[in-house]
């Protein structure tokens, strides 16, 4: 079975512009820009990489004041270029990540956050095709998918505003 493999870095910049609370201290809402670089294990041969910059829905739950819970649900859409070995492709993915973060106080409005986590990725690999040296199609595979894991790191920071205590 391959395995889309995501490395996956992620910035993250959280304040209470980009988010709301909800009843609890302990649960907030938002959405993030996002970037990461992509790669496929493609059976039929080697593929390029991609960079995609795409929209996160987030939410966060603090577990203590130094630790707290981040999971993120994305949907992805990116070309994987076609050439010669390599196999070009449309890619989607609608990709569930849960991120364990551990929160640094960098001064008394900041507090820097770094992670690792773990996500499921459901993916869609279609227009499979490579090129000759001529730039024309030259062998075409069958569409795939699948769902996969994925390797995260993640960082951000929050800002304590005048309102926040």
């Amino acid at each position: 079975m391959k395995h889309l493999l995501l490395l996956f870095f992620v910035f993250i910049l959280s304040s209470q512009a980009y988010g709301f609370d909800i009843d609890t201290d302990n649960v907030r809402f938002g959405a993030g820009i996002c970037t990461g670089r992509f790669g496929v294990e493609d059976p039929d041969g080697d593929t390029d990489e991609a960079s995609e910059t795409f929209v996160s829905l987030i939410a966060t739950y603090s577990i203590s004041n130094d630790w707290r819970l981040w999971t993120e649900l994305d949907y992805k859409s990116f070309d994987l270029s076609y050439g010669q070995p390599n196999v070009g492709q449309k890619v989607s993915s609608v990709s569930l990540e849960v991120i364990g973060q551990k929160g640094l106080n960098v001064s008394n409005d900041y507090k820097l956050y770094i992670g690792a986590g773990l996500g499921l990725s459901d993916n869609e690999f279609t227009d499979r095709a490579t090129q000759d040296s001529s730039g024309f199609q030259d062998q075409t595979f069958s569409d795939r998918n699948g769902v996969d894991p994925s390797l995260l790191l993640n960082g951000g920071f929050t800002f304590a505003g005048p309102d926040d205590s």
